[in-house]
């Protein structure tokens, strides 16, 4: 054998073979440095190393270390193999090996087989790093298809999730769809059944407006067909037959009325009333005809009573101068005061000398001056007090606690008026009373009572001008609290009659002159007009406060008693009517005022005057008619009219037989 060979494969040498070949022949070399010395290692080295040495052992064993063939081991496949593989095997050429050079050989050899181990093991580490390394690549790669499964896993899953909320939103969106088709196609049948109602609405709101229009018409018919029937009662015998026609009409539109709050009516009844409008229509003319007829025929007979009437007359002004004398000493009577009520002769001649002043010297004149006298004593004594700003406060808790009661006096009940009635009566007593949850009484002050008293004569008073004035018939609740105030508390009489007089001097009665050096509003503050902003008030206003005043006044006359006074006698009894009655009309008349005032006058004490007079009364009115109305009628102006026409239309109703009616609103003498 000439050479040794090393076989090693590519895969080997990849490991880095000959480095560690190169590594175990140095160990090699340091072990044989005993053996020879000088052996080195290297291309610089001398001849006495690696080259001796290699030379030696080319001697040694008859050929170069060339010729030594070297076989790699692989990694065996089986247990014999690797046996096998274990084994180095040297293969030398020279059949006969001194000592020393097989020892050499044997130290070769088993370097060889050192570093084919050291190999073998370095092979089968880098092997096992591979597969360490293979493994962890595979584990990586397999952590990273999972991570990507998983991801890829995720995202399907989020895609999933996103797919099944699109197609939640999809079915939501088209749920809300559904639903609001549902609402639309519900809101449009609702449209349509609130546009048939409205329909229906508006139908029967037109066969209501029909039919109550039908209703106002046949209701004014009926009306003007029963005052007939009141007014004139021979028209009952002249149609008996409509009357029962006008009677059953009725009944039916009632029944129509009734099916109208109901909701049931129907166009046949829009027709069935308009079908009773014109029966009752054409029952209402016939039935004016008929009264045409019977007033043609009282005209007629009037006008043959006037004719009698007149020529009466003509005898009666035949006798007129016999009697002149006598009604002069009549006059003079009434001028000391009047006649006593109840003979003929206290009624006035009003022909004679009518434009003197007959009320300065009459005794009703002379009860004024001791009344305003009285009045002003009484206003220097408050003059003070109700100056003094630190009692304004107890003022005007007096104020109050007469403005309640007095304001809310109404004929609602008895025990409401004996409640208003004690209220006021208690605190003008200087008794404590609760006004507001405030107790207040007047005798805090000493001029307390005396001021509440003079007080409530101007509220009441106020009471005719704004309250009676506009609803007569708040007038006798009030007229009743007054006279029973007046009864328990004479004083109070006084105050009133003074302010009413102050007030309205018609009442006293007279018609102020004008003085010298006096101004226009201190005039008609006089008369009585209001003055506000320097501007008088116009002459419909001040009649109607006028007239709220004297419908008052004439209240207080005729209203009576409650039972509590029954038997006391009343602070303003009837008599004062005539002898205002009997001393106005001989005073010169003032246009609109006197027709206003003396109506008002007979209007409230009329029928009571009627009643208690009889005869004498009946004179008093129809020299009223004969004498007093013509003079009134010469004074009034063009245009201003309504005032006289209204008196003369009451006065020609008397002389038609008409009876005077009691005043609308009086209480009963037994009421509380």
């Amino acid at each position: 054998m000439s050479n040794l060979a090393i076989d090693m494969s590519d895969e080997m040498d990849k490991t880095g073979f000959n480095r560690i070949r190169t590594r175990a022949l140095w160990k090699a070399v340091q072990c044989g440095s005993n053996l020879t010395g000088g052996v080195t290692i290297g291309p610089n080295a001398p001849q006495n190393g690696w080259g001796a040495f290699s030379s030696s052992m080319e001697t040694g064993l008859g050929g170069s270390i060339d010729d030594i063939d070297i076989t790699p081991i692989t990694k065996p496949k089986s247990a014999k193999t690797k046996r096998e593989m274990k084994t180095v095997r040297l293969i030398v050429d020279e059949p006969i090996i001194d000592e020393e050079n097989l020892c050499r050989r044997r130290i070769l050899a088993e370097l060889n087989k050192l570093s084919i181990m050291e190999a073998q093991e370095a092979k089968y580490r880098h092997v096992k790093q591979m597969e360490e390394h293979d493994r962890k690549a595979a584990e990586e790669v397999a952590k990273l298809n999972a991570q990507q499964q998983a991801e890829g896993l995720a995202r399907q899953q989020a895609k999933m999730m996103e797919m099944a909320k699109q197609q939640e939103e999809l079915l939501r969106r088209q749920q809300e769809l559904a639903a609001a088709q549902a609402n639309r196609e519900e809101t449009r049948k609702q449209q349509l059944e609130m546009e048939k109602q409205s329909r229906e609405r508006m139908k029967q709101s037109e066969f209501f407006n029909r039919v109550y229009e039908t209703h106002r018409h046949f209701s004014n018919q009926y009306r003007e067909i029963l005052e007939m029937l009141k007014a004139e009662e021979e028209i009952k015998k002249a149609i008996p037959d409509e009357l029962e026609v006008i009677k059953s009409c009725q009944e039916k539109f009632d029944s129509l009325i009734a099916k109208c709050k109901r909701d049931e009516i129907a166009n046949e009844d829009v027709v069935c009333a308009e079908h009773l409008l014109k029966t009752v229509t054409a029952l209402n003319v016939k039935a004016k005809k008929e009264v045409e007829r019977l007033e043609e025929m009282r005209i007629r007979e009037r006008e043959e009573e006037e004719q009698k009437r007149i020529k009466r007359l003509e005898e009666e002004n035949k006798k007129k101068l016999e009697e002149e004398k006598k009604l002069q000493e009549q006059k003079k009577l009434l001028r000391g005061g009047g006649a006593p009520p109840g003979s003929p002769d206290s009624v006035p001649n009003l022909l004679a000398d009518s434009k003197q002043d007959v009320v300065g010297n009459c005794q009703r004149f002379q009860e004024y001056k001791a009344l305003q006298k009285n009045l002003e004593k009484t206003e220097e004594s408050l003059a003070q007090f109700s100056k003094d700003e630190t009692l304004k406060k107890f003022r005007s808790d007096c104020q109050k606690a007469i403005n309640v009661p007095v304001n809310a006096i109404s004929a609602h009940s008895a025990s409401h008026l004996s409640d208003k009635f004690r209220k006021l009566l208690n605190f003008l007593q200087k008794q404590t009373v609760v006004v507001s949850e405030k107790r207040i009484t007047s005798a805090t002050h000493p001029l307390g009572p005396l001021y509440s008293l003079n007080y409530l004569a101007v509220k009441t008073v106020k009471q005719g001008e704004q309250c009676v004035s506009s609803n007569p018939e708040a007038a006798y609740p009030i007229a009743a609290v007054v006279i029973a105030l007046w009864t328990e508390m004479p004083e109070y009489g006084k105050l009133l009659l003074a302010h009413f007089y102050k007030s309205s001097p018609y009442l006293i009665p007279t018609y102020w002159e004008r003085k010298k050096m006096e101004t226009d509003e201190e005039y008609y503050k006089r008369l009585g007009f209001l003055y506000s902003g320097g501007e008088k008030e116009d002459m419909d206003k001040f009649l109607k406060r006028q007239s709220g005043i004297m419908r008052l006044y004439c209240a207080i006359i005729v209203t009576p008693h409650n039972r509590a006074n029954k038997s006391k006698p009343h602070p303003l009894p009837l008599s004062e009517a005539w002898k205002w009655l009997t001393a106005f009309i001989l005073l010169p008349p003032k246009a609109d005022i006197s027709a206003t005032m003396l109506l008002e006058m007979l209007e409230v004490t009329g029928h009571l005057m009627m009643s208690t007079y009889g005869a004498q009364f009946r004179k008093l009115l129809h020299l009223i008619c004969i004498s007093y109305l013509p003079l009134v009628e010469r004074v009034t102006l063009p245009g201003r009219g309504g005032p006289v026409t209204r008196l003369r239309g009451f006065l020609e109703g008397l002389i038609s037989g008409k009876s005077i009616p009691p005043p609308k609103g009086l209480l009963s003498p037994n009421f509380w």
